[in-house]
């Protein structure tokens, strides 16, 4: 193989793993946002922790490079953390105005 050659097939190569690149990383995220989410389900996600993950959320979205998939992926999983923040806030909300006498007692054994 001569250099033209070996410089066309390093150049395959190379374009073959850009190629493959956004498959991996759109599993890996897939994988990451699974994990988190499912942790929020079951509450065992803090509220530090999920906003730990949404600032990794808006440095993936930030990244020029992200496929338009990768993107949505991001932004449902944004969401749902945002909306499991806002739930969790406001029941801490709820029962701060409950110990200082300002709001009726919540249900449920919280």
């Amino acid at each position: 193989m001569d250099f033209m050659d070996e410089q066309i097939y390093s150049d395959k190569q190379s374009m073959d793993t850009d190629m493959a690149q956004p498959e991996e990383s759109s599993a890996a995220l897939n994988a990451a946002f699974a994990d988190i989410l499912a942790r929020a389900e079951k509450e065992e996600l803090s509220v530090e922790e999920a906003f730990a993950a949404l600032e990794q959320i808006v440095r993936n979205m930030e990244d020029e490079g992200i496929s338009l998939e990768d993107s949505f992926s991001c932004y449902e999983a944004g969401i749902r953390l945002v909306r499991y923040c806002s739930e969790r806030i406001d029941r801490v909300e709820k029962k701060v105005q409950m110990l200082r006498g300002e709001g009726a007692a919540p249900m449920g054994d919280e």
